[in-house]
Parts: C-alpha cells; sequence; structure tokens
C-alpha cells in the first residue's frame, strides 16, 4: 500500500501496486481501517509532504489518493475502477464505523 499510495513512482508501476492495492483491500478494509489509525512508523513521501500542510490521518491520505488516482487518465481502465470501488468500500467502512 506505501507504494501505491504513498509514493511518487511511474505510472506503470502506480497502475500495478495500485490494482493489487485496491484488490487487498476487496478482502481487507476492515482491518486496515482499524490498523490505520495507529501511527504509522515509515510514512511514505507523498504522506510526509502531505502532513507539511496540517494534521492528515494516513486513511484520510489514502482515501484522497484513491480518489485522483481513480480519475487518472493515465492509468489504465481496470485500475480506474478499481480505485474508485476501493474508495467506496472506504466510505462505507468508515460509516459504519461512525454508528
Amino acid at each position: 500500500m506505501l507504494i501505491a499510495l504513498e509514493s511518487e513512482e511511474s505510472v506503470q508501476v502506480l497502475d500495478t501496486y495500485l490494482l493489487a492495492t485496491a484488490r487487498y483491500l476487496e478482502w481487507a478494509v476492515q482491518d486496515v481501517f482499524s490498523e490505520s489509525h495507529k501511527e504509522c512508523a515509515n510514512p511514505g513521501p507523498l504522506l510526509k509532504k502531505a502532513r507539511e500542510d496540517g494534521d492528515m490521518s494516513r486513511w484520510q491520505f489514502w482515501k484522497s489518493r484513491m480518489a485522483v488516482l481513480g480519475d487518472d487518465g493515465q492509468m489504465s481502465q481496470e485500475t480506474r475502477d478499481a480505485a474508485k470501488a476501493s474508495l467506496a468500500r472506504m466510505v462505507e467502512v468508515e460509516s459504519v464505523a461512525a454508528q
């Protein structure tokens, strides 16, 4: 997940890793949500940069990256669709947890 969502990589690398991350989230989104609220020891460069502008949780950052990459025309259609589905699932898990 770190490479797909927190690193600056080539489109080809992102396309591969983002698709794998989206597939992983299909099965483990609840566990990832629970674990994401723990302090991360090694945030990736993009998360570090985002945190310079203010406090941002890893989960919120991942959601924003899924939204951006899901609309990135350089990604394959399969990857964009998977990112959008992951984002929807992430929002769903958040909503259930808030109840």
